[in-house]
């Protein structure tokens, strides 16, 4: 839900993250549908539901992080604007043929119907590698 450009303090982030989590129940995820972030992105990712839990749980992380001093890039996204996914599939390898029946067939999947407790918020770093985890949170906040 928050990014962070290449030479952040991971310390930081991950006080950060921690005092977020402890202080957060595990959130409910409603599966929406299966769709794409285009070119240059060119990303398959699966929608999530915006419930007002999940906007609050994105703000109170927001929130956070600017307390922190974090830098705010690539600048604050309102929670009415964020775009809550799962990415399913990075594709910018992908020619402009392969690309476009990628986003053909992803616009033929169904998630189905569903929902998920996610007791657990998962920290991750982009490099040269890929996207790869660096750190694992529990939600506990009141009554989890």
């Amino acid at each position: 839900m928050r990014g962070f450009p290449a030479g952040t303090d991971a310390d930081t982030i991950r006080a950060t993250v921690r005092t977020w989590a402890d202080a957060t129940e595990p959130l409910r995820l409603e599966l929406d549908r299966v769709s794409i972030f285009g070119p240059p992105f060119q990303i398959v990712v699966l929608l999530i539901r915006k419930t007002s839990e999940l906007a609050d749980a994105y703000q109170r992380l927001l929130d956070h992080s600017l307390q922190a001093g974090l830098p705010d890039w690539p600048g604050t996204i309102a929670p009415d604007d964020w775009v809550f996914h799962i990415t399913v599939a990075y594709c910018t390898d992908l020619d402009e043929g392969a690309w476009k029946r990628t986003t053909a067939l992803a616009g033929q999947l169904s998630p189905g119907e569903g929902q998920h407790f996610v007791r657990y918020a998962e920290l991750v770093a982009f490099d040269d590698r890929g996207e790869r985890r660096v750190g694992s949170f529990a939600l506990q906040g009141a009554g989890a």
